[in-house]
């Protein structure tokens, strides 16, 4: 049920990123897919005979390594997420720029 959900957001997320080149990225989107639902179940039965909790810690530290290497690698693509006067990566924005009191317009004049 899991998979019916999320294939076909990440073959939309896939496709839209592609560029030209939408066949080979969503070849290799389908081959990654099949190669984990492979090598998932031999590695968690492999980490659940040398011990019960091991394919849970396993799972945990996979998933965020690969979500702090989105974010890190996202960062960098983008570059500091909130303006500021400093480049870097704990950017913090200049307290002191614009009238604070004044009410911003957002609408052309």
């Amino acid at each position: 049920l899991g998979m019916a959900f999320i294939t076909p957001n990440l073959s939309a997320l896939t496709s839209k990123r592609a560029g030209g080149q939408v066949g080979t990225a969503l070849g290799f989107q389908n081959s990654a897919n099949n190669l984990g639902q492979v090598i998932g179940p031999l590695l968690g039965a492999a980490l659940f005979g040398w011990q019960a909790g091991a394919p849970y810690f396993f799972t945990a530290a996979t998933l965020l390594l690969v979500g702090v290497s989105i974010g890190w690698l996202d960062q960098r693509h983008r570059g500091p997420a909130v303006p500021s006067t400093k480049q870097g990566w704990l950017a913090v924005p200049d307290p002191f720029e614009g009238d604070p009191c004044k009410p911003k317009s957002y609408l052309p004049l």
